[in-house]
């Protein structure tokens, strides 16, 4: 299984300020807008093998906010584009997670179905508690 290429930074959309869609570890990798009424969705795709393409990109006019540097306002434009990436990342995360707990939901339901009401037993109670166990480990955050 091959690891992930990282995302490439880029400047938010300058029509709709969202983030790009970015496609990486294949060929030609690429980053475009898939907002919809969006401008920008429009246009061509960004090529990201082309360090130049990035660059024009990611250059911007100036427009801090009042008391605001120009300085302070690219810090702020990669902080914001650092905290999505993390939320995104977050969201995955919770994907899975909640994942794992619909496949431990099923496996609970199937060891209680399996032994039926009247044919609970201290086997039963054990599978039980390994299925909780595992529930309470996907939950804790790593």
């Amino acid at each position: 299984m091959s690891a992930e290429k990282p995302q490439i930074y880029l400047e938010p959309r300058p029509f709709c300020g969202s983030h790009l869609l970015q496609k990486v570890g294949r060929c030609n990798p690429s980053a475009r807008c898939t907002t919809d009424g969006c401008k920008g969705k429009q246009l061509p795709v960004l090529n990201l093998d082309i360090q130049s393409d990035i660059d024009a990109w990611n250059t911007r006019a100036e427009l801090a906010p009042e008391g605001c540097t120009p300085a302070d306002a690219r810090m702020l434009r990669k902080a914001n584009h650092g905290l999505a990436m993390e939320s995104h990342k977050l969201r995955a995360k919770a994907d899975a997670l909640i994942e794992e707990n619909e496949a431990l939901r099923k496996d609970a339901e199937r060891v209680i179905e399996s032994r039926g009401c009247y044919g609970w037993s201290v086997e039963c109670d054990a599978e039980i508690d390994k299925l909780r166990a595992r529930l309470d480990a996907a939950k804790e955050p790593t």
